[in-house]
């Protein structure tokens, strides 16, 4: 594939993976490239290059077609966050089968989709491959992407779209939040939980390995209408991740708050409004034909927060006597979802075979884990988050 003759849209262009992408593909491929932004008050990154800039949000359906015209591929990192759960669902879901749809249109030759491996959290195999069933656990953003999944299949399947399907897993390099900065800032506080002595499976993935699979999902025909796990390929375990953070931090994983892989494998998600705010929401309603509908939502709100009330708080049941002597306590039965889930990332056992991703694509990381880790402490570094040696 000649890149200097592909025109490349980009969503997401303003957030860690696809900024990185853009990047790549303006300086290493010379590639002409679109940036399909929300708000151009978050494109000072983007101004480094010479790319192109056009306003035009996923819920923008109207305009998907317009801003695909002359494009060749499509890298779909974009992700609304705003709304309740259920309208980001929506807008992301719905949203996502808009741009596939003007993609189809307007000729792109492929629309790579950036999924997630969370879409299978939480098996119990030692390693899976892209065929295991996808997930029900309960958190929106899974929820969400296993939605999109299973639009994006049946537009495969019933209109020949030419999708190809991208799960990355634990991704970090300079830059990003989750399982970069974040990592660091709970490493700091010492209240990053350690499950199981960090002997969990972590399927690590380098910014640059993953931006090498996009970057393949577009050129090789034998990606259309297929999914790929895309990790570093290198099996590690999540004490092996952390060490070189925690090091650079002087931190001793030792000192950290722990937890047994089945205590934290029993921690639920806790969604939706306290009580506190879910009787404010009621009460902000001021149509004074809406004043028996107070009246019922309060008694409905009454109903179900007795039992807690009882007990002398809103929060779920504590856990048993028989939990609390498996291991140290570390919160409760319950957190909230992004909490619940990093738990149980941290229990994960299994490993994600990139073996499809080889075959088929010849991927081959090109960066390794030592050098991956390198590059991001000194970025850490620079960014003052770790301490300069």
């Amino acid at each position: 594939m000649d890149w200097t003759k592909a025109r490349v849209a980009v969503t997401g262009a303003t957030g860690f993976i696809g900024g990185r992408l853009v990047e790549h593909l303006v300086l290493d491929k010379g590639a002409q490239v679109r940036c399909l932004v929300r708000d151009f008050n978050r494109c000072a990154g983007l101004s480094r290059f010479p790319v192109e800039l056009v306003r035009c949000g996923l819920g923008d359906t109207s305009g998907h077609e317009e801003a695909l015209a002359g494009c060749t591929q499509v890298v779909h990192c974009g992700y609304a966050w705003h709304g309740s759960p259920q309208e980001s669902q929506w807008v992301n879901v719905e949203g996502t089968v808009s741009l596939v749809r003007a993609a189809e249109r307007v000729g792109c030759q492929r629309f790579v989709h950036v999924s997630t491996d969370a879409v299978h959290a939480f098996p119990s195999a030692p390693e899976i491959a892209e065929d295991h069933p996808l997930s029900r656990f309960p958190h929106s953003y899974i929820r969400t992407k296993v939605a999109l999944e299973r639009r994006l299949r049946t537009l495969i399947t019933r209109e020949h779209a030419k999708v190809c399907i991208v799960r990355p897993a634990i991704v970090f390099g300079p830059g990003f939040n989750t399982w970069t900065t974040d990592v660091a800032s709970e490493l700091s506080a010492r209240t990053l939980p350690v499950v199981e002595g960090g002997t969990g499976v972590c399927n690590s993935t380098y910014v640059d390995n993953l931006v090498l699979a996009f970057c393949l999902a577009c050129e090789r025909p034998e990606a259309s209408g297929e999914a790929f796990f895309v990790t570093d390929g290198q099996p590690l375990s999540w004490e092996e991740y952390l060490t070189p953070f925690a090091r650079a931090l002087g931190v001793e994983l030792g000192t950290l708050p722990q937890r047994t892989a089945a205590a934290a494998r029993r921690v639920k998600p806790r969604e939706g409004q306290s009580l506190a705010a879910a009787i404010a929401a009621v009460l902000a309603v001021d149509s004074a034909r809406e004043e028996l509908w107070k009246v019922l939502w309060l008694r409905k709100l009454w109903l179900a927060a007795r039992p807690a009330l009882r007990k002398g708080t809103d929060a779920p049941p504590a856990p048993d006597e028989t939990e609390a002597k498996a291991a140290p306590r570390v919160g409760g039965r319950y957190a909230s979802p992004d909490a619940a889930m990093r738990l149980h990332v941290y229990a994960n056992g299994t490993r994600y075979s990139v073996d499809k991703a080889r075959r088929l694509l010849g991927y081959q990381p090109i960066v390794r884990w030592s050098e991956a880790v390198e590059r991001t402490l000194a970025w850490l570094q620079f960014a003052r988050i770790v301490p300069q040696e």
